[in-house]
């Protein structure tokens, strides 16, 4: 969700699909957000995405692009 020119907001579900697949729709708005704006994300999202990631089947998933 775009809430200024500048700056955006993404749920822990973009930010975990931008992460694992270069291709998708997330990757793109997670893309165009960083090349444009900036991301605005809440402790609890943080915390969501950590968690998610550290489970195992998306461990070292960051690394292998």
């Amino acid at each position: 969700m775009k809430i200024d020119d500048n700056l955006f907001i993404l749920d822990a579900n973009v930010f975990v699909s931008a992460i694992i697949s270069s291709q998708s729709k997330a990757r793109q708005a997670f893309d165009r957000a960083v090349d444009t704006g900036i991301i605005l994300m809440s402790d609890p999202v943080f915390l969501e995405v950590s968690e998610v990631l550290l489970r195992p089947k998306f461990v070292g998933v960051a690394y292998r692009r």
